[in-house]
């Protein structure tokens, strides 16, 4: 008898799930269909094929089209090129943690469709050699923070994204996968940060990550001590310079190391190697401040699982695809240029949430 089912190219399907990160076992489950099944087709066995259905749901899982899964696979993989910084970086990335990048990359497709392209960050990612980190730190600072002394981190991405940088946020990735990646692009590069980290800790990773941008480096990265120290010396400099940490001073070197986290907007560990660097504190002075900030933001996660509300989508959504993206769908949506339904899909939101996201943004006042 002659299939009737549609054939798969089985180069291309490998090479999707191994873009994204699926094991067959884990893409059948997901497209609903048997392991057996998916494996004869993986072997070149396309009789009986699959179903338009099925073939829909598999390229549904691997975030690709259908018609790709029946032509030969693509030539490179579909995240940029970059630099692996992890200190896990034999580990493949998790399938949420590929699902998550590549929508944020679609979503920069999107931005520039909608963009003029007219975006300039020269004035913030001009490179720099390690001779120059103070200087451009300090310059940094102050086109980023003004005059104030701190920032929150919605303040610090704001002040990020006037620069034409797009900054996204993963949702239920653990740290362990990654907890900052940045692409380069000569116009809307992005970086991405992990919603499981502490404020603080994701204020330095926002830092660390557009050092690589200055440089324009794309890296994937873990954000320890041990590895990337320009970056992490560069994120530490805009956040605590010395002049600020010396106003800090008190004559317990624990006193001071909390004062610092609570005037400048850091953690504890981070202001305790800001002070080793400096010289005003121990190696065993950092060590305990690092505990110490595991242990906060273990409070802090505790306290948010028993006493967090449900959040609204139209937070989560300004949350996971920051405020210069959505603000350019909101854009196009009041001109005219898409509609609803557009921006629903642009925003992976439900219509009603449109308006919420309108009104907060101050839409009735001209928009972003």
């Amino acid at each position: 008898m002659t299939s009737t089912g549609i054939p798969v190219n089985p180069s291309s399907l490998t090479w999707y799930m191994n873009d994204i990160g699926l094991s067959p076992d884990s893409l059948a489950k997901k497209a609903g269909i048997s392991v057996s099944h998916l494996d004869k087709i993986l072997h070149g066995n396309n009789d009986p094929g699959v179903s338009f259905r099925q073939l829909n749901n598999i390229a549904s899982k691997l975030l690709t089209t259908t018609a790709s899964l029946l032509i030969p696979p693509p030539r490179n993989p579909s995240l940029p090129e970059h630099v692996d910084f992890r200190r896990n970086k034999n580990e493949p990335l998790s399938y949420e943690s590929n699902k998550q990048l590549k929508q944020f990359l679609k979503a920069r497709d999107n931005y520039l469709s909608l963009n003029n392209h007219e975006d300039s960050s020269s004035a913030l990612l001009r490179q720099f050699h390690h001779r120059e980190l103070s200087q451009r730190a300090a310059e940094t600072r102050a086109l980023l923070f003004g005059n104030k002394i701190k920032l929150s981190l919605t303040e610090l991405s704001d002040a990020v994204e006037r620069y034409g940088i797009l900054i996204f946020r993963v949702h239920g990735v653990p740290t362990s996968d990654f907890r900052g990646y940045s692409a380069y692009f000569d116009v809307a590069p992005i970086i991405v940060i992990n919603n499981k980290d502490s404020e603080n800790g994701r204020k330095f990773t926002l830092l660390h990550e557009l050092a690589h941008l200055m440089n324009h480096t794309s890296g994937l990265c873990s954000i320890s001590t041990n590895t990337e120290p320009m970056c992490n010396q560069f994120a530490a400099l805009v956040l605590m310079p010395e002049s600020s940490v010396m106003g800090c001073k008190e004559d317990n070197v624990d006193a001071w190391i909390l004062k610092i986290s609570d005037k400048l907007g850091v953690s504890e560990h981070a202001a305790a190697i800001r002070l080793n660097d400096l010289g005003y504190a121990s190696r065993s002075d950092v060590a305990k401040a690092e505990q110490r900030s595991k242990d906060a933001w273990a409070r802090r996660q505790k306290q948010q699982k028993t006493s967090d509300r449900p959040v609204p989508q139209w937070r989560q959504t300004l949350s996971h695809l920051g405020r210069r993206y959505t603000s350019t769908v909101l854009d196009a949506l009041q001109s005219g240029r898409i509609d609803e339904l557009d921006a629903s899909y642009m925003l992976d939101t439900r219509v009603p949430s449109l308006e919420k996201l309108q009104t907060h943004l101050g839409y009735d006042e001209g928009g972003y």
